[in-house]
C-alpha cells in the first residue's frame, strides 16, 4: 500500500471527525446555582496536600514501610 494512503486516511478520517463533532449546549447559570450553591453548603472542594508525600525517602504507604512488603 502506497505511503500517501497510509497516511492518508487517517488524516481523512482526522479531519472528518472534527467536521461531525458539536460543541455542548450553552448552559444557563440560573440552573445550575442551586447545585453549585448546595456543593458550596457541603464545603466540597479540592483538598491540596503537599506534606509527608513530598519529602525525599519517605514511603508513601505504611504497607512498604522499610521498603518491605509485609504480607
Amino acid at each position: 500500500m502506497p505511503t500517501i494512503i497510509k497516511k492518508g486516511i487517517p488524516l481523512f478520517l482526522f479531519c472528518l471527525s472534527g467536521l461531525l463533532s458539536k460543541s455542548q449546549p450553552k448552559i444557563d447559570p440560573a440552573s445550575i446555582r442551586p447545585k453549585m450553591q448546595w456543593f458550596a453548603d457541603a464545603k466540597l472542594g479540592i483538598f491540596i496536600h503537599a506534606g509527608i508525600y513530598s519529602v525525599k525517602g519517605v514511603d508513601e504507604s505504611w504497607g512498604f514501610y522499610n521498603k518491605k512488603i509485609p504480607y
